[in-house]
Formats: structure tokens, C-alpha cells, sequence
């Protein structure tokens, strides 16, 4: 219930009074109950797509991509809305986690028959999910499907499927793709090379992680950002290098870019992996006076460890800070102060 109702479009399109009553009807698989609710809390009385998108987001998490495309067959059917280019988005994207390659292609065929946009983008938006769900195979297999309707791949499709080998720690795999990639003319930019310096950090490659930034860095026309220097990071975060990663974070305020919530996670996870908490305090008060808002995973990153590895005097001055410095570590008060020795009054 509690991670049905933090949902971002829970709270933006059902912030009403039967909200709970709403979320209730679609725990028991009670959509028409959940509709009739929400029927009611409408001034209106009427049921958008927007409406039946946070129910396809619901039913997706509480059922299975079946009963989600049941759903969707309803809303156009029975309550006689037509589908919306998110929900097809939506659609497309739950079907790349949890559905099969078939009824990807049908709902893509379904897509283009609606005239949102051309069948390109489309794989395009497939393609990306594909490289954060890090569904390599399933990939390859659209990009050989695009070359086979005569259109061609394009840097950024080709970097998705660099990206979903990367994500699912098969490297060898995205630098095949790299290969391919450069044999049909195509030359990697800054996105390909970050997601190759990712491929390599999280398949523990370090060697390959400093080639490719080095690489980067001596390509004429592209300039590092702080997304490559974090993928950096977060590659010696991975193998326990703090030294290495101090370095590069040191670099990347030098070349006057702005750290982000990613790069001090990774820097704090570098103090953790190398055992060195105490550094890690001094990092936690840099992020501080440098007025950055960290949010709650930051905090726990170095603080759950701390706890657990019984470094309680560091972990209770990071926790002092992390209540001084906003709401951001409200949720887990309680659990931290059983741990910890502080008095909170």
C-alpha cells in the first residue's frame, strides 16, 4: 500500500479523499470498484487515460503484464477511452521487463496503427528501456529487426544496446556492439562513452573503464561531463579504489563541473567498499558546505554500512549532519536512532 500511494502520478492525479479507498479497490483487483470510487471523487464524474494510467501502473505492480494488457483492452472497450501515446509508452515499456518478445511486437504494431509517431521513435523508446532494464539479447534482436525493414540503426540505438549488455555485466558483449557500431561508420559520442565506461564498472574492468575515459578525453569535439567522470566514479567505487576516486572527483570540480547527488554517492561508496569510514567524514561535511541537498539514498549509502560495520562515533556525526541538513533522512529517523547512541530530543 505504502509503495502504490508513493507513486509520483498516485499523488498527482488521485490527491483526493478516497485515495486509499481508490488504491484499496485495485489491491483486490476490484478495478471496477477502484473506477466507480473514483468516479465519485471527480467533480465531474469522468474517468481520463491519465486516470487509467496510474491503474495500469498499479495493476502492472500487483499482477502481471497479462492482466495489465487485460486492463488496457477494457479502458478501450468498455469505458470506450482511446489510449494515449503515454499509455502505449507505458505499455511498451512494462512489456520489455515482464512480456514476451511477441506481444512487444503487437503492441508496437498496435502503436503505429494509432499515428502517435513512426514506428523509428518508437523502437527508439523500446531500445532505451532495453538498455535500463539491461535486456541485451532482446536488443540485438530489434536493431537486427530495424536493419531488416531497410531503415538504419542511429547512434543513440546503437548506444541503448550498448548500454542493456552493460547493465546486465556483459561486457564482452557491449564491446562487440562498440565493433559493429564503428564498421557501419558510426563514431561513439559522449553517451555511447559513458555508457561504456558503466559496461566496464559494473563488470568490475577498470582497465577498460580508464581506457574508454581516456579515450573520451582525447576524441576531438567531445568534452567530458559529469556524467562520464560519476560512470568513473562509480567504476572505482565498485573495486574499493578510494584514492583513485578522490582523484577524479578532485579533477572534476577543477574542470569547473558541478558534482551531483550520483558522484557523492559514488565517492561515499568508495570510503565504504575500501573500508575507510573515517574519510568518509570529511567528504559528508564537503557535501554540506557546498549547500548540496542530498536525498535519502546519499545518506544511506555511507550511514546503513557504518551502522551495520559498528563505526557508530563516524556514523553518529553523519547522522547530527543529516538531520541538520533537511528532510531528507526523516523516513528512516526511527531506525537510525535504535542504532544509534544519540539523543535526538
Amino acid at each position: 500500500l505504502q509503495k502504490l500511494k508513493g507513486l509520483p502520478d498516485v499523488e498527482k492525479y488521485l490527491n483526493l479523499k478516497r485515495k486509499e479507498l481508490i488504491i484499496c479497490h485495485a489491491i483486490k483487483n476490484d478495478w471496477k470498484g477502484a473506477c466507480a470510487a473514483l468516479k465519485k471523487s471527480n467533480p465531474n464524474g469522468s474517468l481520463s487515460m491519465k486516470h487509467f494510467n496510474i491503474f495500469l501502473v498499479m495493476r502492472m505492480l500487483l499482477t502481471t503484464f497479462d492482466e495489465t494488457m487485460k486492463l488496457f483492452k477494457e479502458m478501450k472497450g468498455e469505458y470506450n477511452l482511446s489510449p494515449s501515446f503515454e499509455n502505449y509508452t507505458f505499455l511498451l515499456c512494462a512489456c520489455v521487463r515482464h512480456g514476451s518478445k511477441e506481444t512487444l511486437r503487437n503492441l508496437i504494431e498496435m502503436a503505429v496503427g494509432s499515428n502517435f509517431c513512426s514506428r523509428e521513435e518508437l523502437y527508439r523508446i523500446v531500445l532505451y528501456e532495453c538498455g535500463v532494464s539491461g535486456k541485451g539479447d532482446l536488443a540485438f534482436d530489434l536493431v537486427q529487426e530495424i536493419e531488416g525493414r531497410g531503415m538504419e540503426p542511429c547512434i543513440a540505438m546503437w548506444t541503448n544496446l550498448i548500454k542493456s549488455y552493460g547493465n546486465s555485466k556483459r561486457l564482452p558483449e557491449a564491446l562487440a556492439m562498440l565493433e559493429k557500431m564503428k564498421k557501419l561508420g558510426l563514431h561513439p559520442d559522449e553517451v555511447t562513452f559513458t555508457c561504456l565506461i558503466n559496461a566496464a564498472s559494473k563488470s568490475k574492468d577498470v582497465e577498460k573503464a580508464e581506457e574508454f575515459f581516456r579515450l573520451m578525453k582525447e576524441t576531438p569535439g567531445l568534452e567530458l561531463n559529469s556524467f562520464t567522470y560519476t560512470a568513473l566514479l562509480s567504476t572505482y567505487a565498485n573495486s574499493g579504489m578510494l584514492s583513485k576516486a578522490e582523484k577524479t572527483f578532485k579533477e572534476m570540480e577543477k574542470n569547473g563541473l558541478v558534482p551531483s547527488k550520483h558522484a557523492y554517492t559514488s565517492l561515499l561508496r568508495a570510503c565504504v567498499t575500501s573500508n575507510q569510514f573515517e574519510r568518509s567524514l570529511h567528504w559528508v561535511k564537503n557535501m554540506v558546505n557546498q549547500n548540496f541537498q542530498p536525498d535519502l539514498l546519499t545518506w544511506r549509502t555511507i550511514l546503513d554500512p557504518a551502522y551495520k560495520e559498528g563505526k557508530h562515533e563516524i556514523a553518529d556525526k553523519i547522522y547530527s549532519l543529516a538531520l541538520r541538513k533537511g528532510k531528507g533522512i526523516n523516513p528512516y529517523r526511527g531506525y537510525y536512532e535504535t542504532n544509534s547512541r544519540l539523543v535526538i530530543m
